[in-house]
Formats: C-alpha cells, structure tokens, sequence
C-alpha cells in the first residue's frame, strides 16, 4: 500500500493548495504556533505542521472509506475501461499486461489459488478483447488521418491517372471507416495478410484477398506523384517498391493457401502421401519464411532470450503446450548449463594435473646427481 498511499497523499496536497480556505486555515495555524513558540520557547514543537499532518491523514482515510463503499462494480476490470485509451502506448502496456498473466497462470512457482487463477483468467479474456477494440479504434483514427490528408490535395494540379488514384483510395478508406464503426459489410483492408492465420485462408478467401490486390495494383499503375503514393503507403520509399510489396503480399496469401490445403488432405492420407504433403509444406514454409523476413536466418544464429522464446512459444494454441515446451526448453538449458559446469570442472583438474607433473619432472632435473 506504500506506492497507493504516497500517490492519494500527492493528490490531497495539489486539492488543498487549490482551496483559499485551505491557505486561510493554514496562515490561522502558522500565527498560533508563532505565539506559542513566544510563550513556551523555541524548543517547543511546531504545532501548525502537527496539525497539518493530522489534517492529510483525516483526508486520506476519508478517500480510502470512499473508495471502500464504492459497489464492486465499478473497481472490476472492463472491456470499456482499457480500450479508451488506444494510442501505441496504451496497446503496448496491454499488450504487456496480457504477457505477465499469461507467465503468472503459466509459472507453477507462483502457487495460485483456484480462486486467484479463475480472477486472472477473466481478466486475461478481457484485455484480450480490449486490445481487438484498441486495435480497431487506432486502425479507424490512422483510416480518418489519412482520407483527410488525401482531402487536403488540390485535384486541379494532379494529373488525370493521379487523381484515379486518389479518388479509389479515398472511397476505400471511407468504406473502411464505416465497417469499422459500424461492423457491418465487408472490409476491404488487406494490407495484414503476414497475420493472417493459415488456417482461416479458405479459397474463397485467398480469392478474395488476391483479386483486391490485383485491383489496387490497376489504381497504383495509374499514378505518378510521388508524395501521393507514399502517403498511401508510407513503409516504402517508391512505386518500384510498392509493386514489389504487392507482388509478395499475393505470393504469401497464395502459399498460406497451398498449405492450408495440404493439411487438409493430411486427415485421411496413406502414410506415402502424408510424408509427401509433409515435404511440401517444409518447402513452402521455407519459401514463406523467405518472403516475410528475409533476415530470419541472420537473426536465428543470435542467443535466444527468455522473453522472445515465450512470446516464440505463443503460437501455439493451448497453454499446455507451451507450458510443455517452455519447462523442456528450461530443462535443456539447466542440462547444457550442469554439463558446461561439469566440463569445466574435468578441464581445471587435467590443468592441475599437468602442472603438478611438469613441476615435479622439472624437480627432477634439477636435482644433484648422486656419486657412486
């Protein structure tokens, strides 16, 4: 309660040097204990800070009472509450938040309660509809943005294809302003397909996706001003760039396909198809690791952290399997870990070995031959 106390106190100071009554009360107090300091000596204590000390503590529990009657409601832990605030900061603190439940239920050190663990489980669900909602309303204030900086061009001095452009590219953003307020229709954004889980690329999705490409690669032909285009798409530096990137978001959506089918076909395969199917999606996985993070393998010779290898370990589904791969994981560390110790042990005994027999074949030199 330290860090709670120290902050209700702040507060009560920054209220009470905003009422004159308080400046008031507190010249009243000062006077007093200046006749008494005159009356008794300056060795007797100072009475105003007494009872300004004792006022701070009245106040203090007063708001601790308050906030103990409040209805339990209203301290509960909502939905509404987290995704008010939606900016980077806000997301990352949640995101954060998400990450040290998921530890706590995850860490058997923790010794939670039942109780405890069912509390920690409903507010894990809720911050994670929380930060669907933040996501939602950062994606929809970034969408409203950039249709006004499209508004703020003069159509006059754009040529005829940059305006196509322009015009496309606005009436997309408006439509995706208005899916996600409103939640009906379909949305046109298909600029996340890396996020997109392989299981839910469906053909008629994959279709989807692919023919939206196709068209906003039509309205990318069209245009030629180079601020326009990089404002649309401010991660790359040129229209050469942007191609490039729409030609891989329609090859990675197109792969997370194939896989998607081949796992399908996985169920009721003979062994000889299934290790077939198998290499195929080793191969395609490769390809698609390739096409998303060029770098992976430099980063992949790196140390892996603790924090990056649970949030690697995220992925899967159930939290039974990660607690499964983190605890092997730990438990191949602490193995390699007692090994290099158990190595480096034998190693320093060999080396003192070597030296007491280099010391002592030394000695033997050394020593006077004996006459006989």
């Amino acid at each position: 309660m330290t860090a709670a106390v120290i902050v209700t106190r702040e507060y009560i100071h920054q209220a009470l040097k905003q009422l004159p009554e308080y400046h008031e009360w507190r010249s009243l107090i000062e006077k007093e204990a200046q006749a008494n300091q005159k009356r008794y000596g300056t060795h007797s204590q100072n009475s105003a800070e007494h009872k300004e000390a004792a006022l701070v503590k009245q106040l203090e529990n007063q708001v601790w009472r308050e906030l103990k009657e409040q209805p339990h409601e209203a301290k509960k832990l909502s939905v509404a509450m987290i995704s008010a605030q939606f900016d980077q900061a806000a997301c990352d603190a949640n995101s954060q938040a998400i990450d040290a439940l998921r530890q706590r239920l995850d860490d058997p050190a923790a010794q939670l309660t039942e109780t405890q663990k069912k509390q920690m489980r409903g507010d894990l669900i809720i911050r994670k509809i929380a930060r669907k909602q933040q996501r939602i309303k950062y994606q929809q204030a970034d969408h409203v943005q950039l249709l006004t900086r499209l508004h703020e061009f003069d159509h006059q001095e754009l040529s005829v294809g940059d305006n196509y452009f322009l015009t496309q590219h606005a009436v997309r953003l408006a439509h995706e302003i208005d899916h996600l307020q409103t939640g009906h229709g379909n949305s046109l954004s298909f600029t996340d397909v890396i996020n997109v889980q392989v299981g839910k690329v469906t053909p008629v999705k994959q279709a989807t996706i692919k023919a939206q490409l196709k068209q906003e690669m039509k309205w990318l032909n069209q245009a030629d001003n180079v601020q326009l285009i990089h404002l649309v798409y401010p991660h790359q530096k040129n229209k050469a760039q942007v191609k490039q990137w729409l030609h891989d978001q329609a090859q990675i959506i197109e792969i997370k396909g194939k896989i998607n089918a081949n796992q399908r076909q996985m169920d009721n395969s003979k062994p000889k198809k299934l290790e077939s199917l198998k290499q195929q999606n080793r191969v395609l996985y490769q390809h698609l690791n390739g096409l998303i993070n060029p770098t992976k393998q430099k980063r992949a010779m790196q140390p892996m952290t603790a924090q990056n290898l649970y949030r690697q370990n995220r992925r899967f589904a159930s939290r039974k399997q990660r607690k499964q791969l983190n605890q092997a994981v730990l438990y191949s560390a602490k193995r390699s870990m007692s090994l290099d110790e158990t190595n480096k042990r034998e190693a320093s005994r060999a080396a003192k070995q070597h030296e007491a027999l280099v010391q002592e074949i030394e000695a033997e030199t050394q020593r006077p031959e004996i006459s006989r």
